[in-house]
């Protein structure tokens, strides 16, 4: 529906931008850091359909849905930190801002990259440079291209990738609607649906 074609657009083209920059191969390891948001959900379908072993993570009140978006394991932000489970990540895409190369290092394999999606400070001002470990910090806006929108929509046409919707709006509801969007608590995507 309208609902789900407007949504492709924003969470679908900057995951999967995100994983060509960094070159996802069929078999990466890859964690999803924000697995329930409207990047996330995107990243956690496209990853799977790209191939690769996708963790997501989430709080404890989405892991049925990061798993039900295709997720291979998911992990309890809540209860277990990520960040010292000891298993190692080709990729991790960070959505929230949660995930700083400090933070992360250890459990990035030889050669990992890190996606900051949302990141900080030093994430933006030294993106897109190696480390000194061997790895890859990208950063970045996707482009405005009409060719990553067709692929999303073609994902989605083959049923490899569906935009999660947290809710949905009439446009003299915009107030409520971010309000929704700004309480950090949202699944997928909040759409505002014109008459």
């Amino acid at each position: 529906d309208f609902a789900e074609a407007g949504s492709l657009a924003f969470g679908g083209t900057t995951a999967l931008w995100f994983l060509r920059k960094a070159g996802l191969k069929a078999g990466e390891r890859l964690l999803v850091v924000g697995a329930s948001g409207a990047v996330g959900s995107a990243a956690v379908q496209i990853g799977k359909a790209l191939g690769a072993v996708v963790t997501g993570v989430a709080s404890g009140g989405n892991l049925e849905i990061v798993r039900g978006l295709g997720a291979d394991a998911v992990i309890d932000y809540t209860t277990t930190d990520f960040a010292a489970s000891g298993a190692q990540y080709d990729l991790i895409l960070d959505t929230t801002a949660t995930a700083p190369y400090k933070r992360v290092k250890s459990i990035l394999a030889p050669n990992g990259r890190l996606l900051a999606v949302l990141g900080g400070l030093g994430e933006m001002l030294f993106g897109n440079f190696g480390t000194s470990d061997g790895h890859k910090v990208i950063t970045g806006t996707p482009p405005d291209d009409p060719a990553l929108y067709r692929e999303v929509v073609a994902l989605g046409a083959a049923g490899q990738f569906r935009p999660l919707i947290d809710s949905r709006y009439t446009l003299d509801q915009i107030v409520a609607a971010h309000a929704r969007v700004d309480t950090g608590r949202k699944r997928g995507s909040v759409v505002v649906e014109l008459p």
